[in-house]
């Protein structure tokens, strides 16, 4: 299934589009591999529906840009960059969560 395709399945799912929602409200979305494709375009559709966010991408601009994209939704956003292969990473994002 071609990338677009599945984010549209998944908004089909979540009953948004472009606009927000509460769905989301209070609760704290971890989203790996957040600086392209459907790790972005995930993190855009939480913070839609009121998700707070701890991103992380291997590439620590990619992953700043997000961050500021999301913020720039009204949303917030805390980039972790780092390679999950990596002793500590997933436990920096787990601590930041």
């Amino acid at each position: 299934m071609a990338h677009a395709r599945r984010i549209a399945v998944v908004k089909r799912h979540l009953g948004t589009g472009e606009e927000t929602s509460a769905l989301f409200d209070g609760s704290v979305t971890i989203i790996t591999g957040a600086g392209r494709g459907i790790g972005r375009e995930a993190a855009m559709m939480f913070a839609q529906n009121g998700a707070r966010l701890v991103l992380n991408d291997l590439d620590r601009s990619v992953c700043d840009a997000v961050c500021d994209e999301v913020r720039s939704l009204g949303a917030e956003a805390v980039g972790v960059h780092g390679d999950l292969t990596k002793p500590g990473v997933i436990q920096r994002l787990v601590d930041t969560a």
